[in-house]
């Protein structure tokens, strides 16, 4: 019942929705939770470095593609550091979207 006091003080819709699929032990429900939370907030997290992944992209393409004085004067360096910064952003962008590997607990041993 715990469970079901906490949830209740944050939102009604999440303690209806976890009323019905939690189970009734304490220990469980803290688990149920956490794994519920932690989804949440992978999602949360893969949201705000995809927006920040496609900004950077951006800037590499107008890095790229620009003709400004400015910019032409050291693209080079404007390049190595765009792309060191754009690429370890893509990659963590890929893998925060990528689904989460499910263990397989009737694995032979």
């Amino acid at each position: 019942m715990n469970l079901w006091l906490n949830v209740r003080l944050q939102n009604s819709h999440i303690n209806i929705l976890f009323s019905i699929l939690l189970p009734k032990s304490t220990e469980k429900a803290n688990i149920w939770t956490s794994i519920l939370l932690l989804d949440m907030l992978r999602k949360i997290i893969a949201v705000l470095v995809t927006i920040i992944t496609l900004w950077a992209v951006k800037e590499t393409v107008v890095i790229f593609t620009t003709t400004d004085a400015d910019i032409v004067a050291k693209r080079s360096q404007l390049i190595l550091a765009s792309l060191s910064i754009t690429i370890p952003l893509v990659i963590i962008s890929l893998l925060l979207w990528r689904p989460k590997p499910k263990a397989d607990d009737h694995e032979p041993r």
